[in-house]
């Protein structure tokens, strides 16, 4: 439930994802507001967001079919996964660049 009064809470206030739309001051204001309702401390939007990314790029990474799956390749080391390049900011900002990245830091 207090994820979704977290998720509730930042839609009514904004139409797209933590990082691009909300100011670190804006999101802690967000889980104050949603720890007060759920009388429960609450993890960050970051953290909610980076959660989520990485569960969606392991389930693409498993899944071979998965029409993404081909974006996901590991480096000659490979112990991390391959960038792709990307000229505009709209792309850089992506979830193929993100969850790379996320992946890449877990490791």
């Amino acid at each position: 439930m207090n994820i979704a009064v977290r998720w509730s809470t930042l839609l009514s206030s904004s139409s797209q994802r933590p990082e691009v739309s909300e100011t670190p001051d804006d999101q802690a204001r967000i889980v104050n507001q949603a720890s007060k309702i759920t009388q429960t401390p609450q993890t960050s939007l970051s953290e909610l967001y980076k959660r989520s990314v990485m569960r969606k790029a392991t389930v693409i990474i498993e899944d071979a079919s998965h029409p993404l799956h081909h974006h996901f390749s590991l480096l000659p080391s490979g112990r991390r996964y391959r960038v792709p390049l990307a000229r505009r900011n709209i792309y850089k900002k992506s979830f193929i660049p993100t969850a790379i990245t996320a992946l890449n830091g877990t490791k």
